[in-house]
C-alpha cells in the first residue's frame, strides 16, 4: 500500500526551473498508486472517471449454466455496471417442455426503477435460439436477464449469457455471478 502525501509536491517545489527530485517522483507515483487504492486522505475515482465502453466482439463476462423454470419465471443473471456507453449482450433459451412459449429478456433498471426492457424475445422451439442486441447503459445501471415460461407447465431455460464491448475493459459492480473473461492484464 501506498500513502498519500503532498508535502514533497508543494508550489513551491514544483516551480518553473526546479529540478524534479527523487522524493518528487515518488510522491507522485505513490499518490497515484493511493488514490487509485482508495487510501484515507487521498482523492476518490468517480464512476465517469472510467473508460466508457462501446458494444463490440470482444468478450468480456459470461456466464452459463441456467436452470429451468415456470410461468413465474427467474432473473438468471443480475450484475450494476459501473462504465456508461453501450454493451453487447447475448444470451441463448429455449422452451424446456410445455405448451407454451419460452419468454426472455434484458431489463435495465436506472435509480432502483424499472427503466426499459430490451431483447425481449418468444420461442417455441425447444432448441437453443441466440438472442444478440446492443444495451446502451449509464454508470449505475443494473442488467437483468430474466426468462420465463408463458403459461403453466411450460419450462424455459436460458444459458450462454455474454457481455461484450469494443474492447474496453469491463468493471462491473456488484451482482455479477459471471466470470470476466478477456480484460487487458495489468502489468
Amino acid at each position: 500500500m501506498a500513502d498519500y502525501d503532498l508535502t514533497a509536491l508543494t508550489n513551491t517545489r514544483l516551480a518553473h526551473k526546479k529540478p524534479g527530485t527523487v522524493q518528487m517522483m515518488r510522491a507522485l507515483r505513490d499518490n497515484l498508486i493511493a488514490a487509485l487504492a482508495g487510501e484515507t486522505g487521498a482523492p476518490r475515482l468517480y464512476l465517469r472517471s472510467l473508460e466508457g465502453v462501446t458494444a463490440g466482439a470482444e468478450l468480456r463476462a459470461t456466464k452459463t449454466a441456467g436452470a429451468a423454470v415456470e410461468e413465474n419465471g427467474q432473473t438468471e443473471w443480475a450484475f450494476t455496471v459501473l462504465q456508461s456507453g453501450t454493451l453487447r449482450l447475448e444470451y441463448q433459451h429455449r422452451k424446456n417442455t410445455g405448451v407454451g412459449n419460452s419468454e426472455a429478456e434484458v431489463r435495465v433498471y436506472r435509480a432502483g426503477s424499472l427503466f426499459a426492457t430490451v431483447m425481449a424475445y418468444a420461442t417455441s422451439s425447444t432448441s437453443y435460439v441466440t438472442r444478440t442486441g446492443d444495451v446502451t447503459v449509464v454508470a449505475g445501471d443494473r442488467i437483468e436477464m430474466f426468462h420465463t415460461g408463458s403459461a403453466a407447465g411450460t419450462f424455459s431455460q436460458m444459458t450462454n449469457m455474454k457481455i461484450s464491448t469494443g474492447g474496453e475493459d469491463l468493471f462491473p459492480g456488484e451482482g455479477l455471478g459471471g466470470y470476466i473473461v478477456g480484460n487487458r492484464a495489468a502489468t
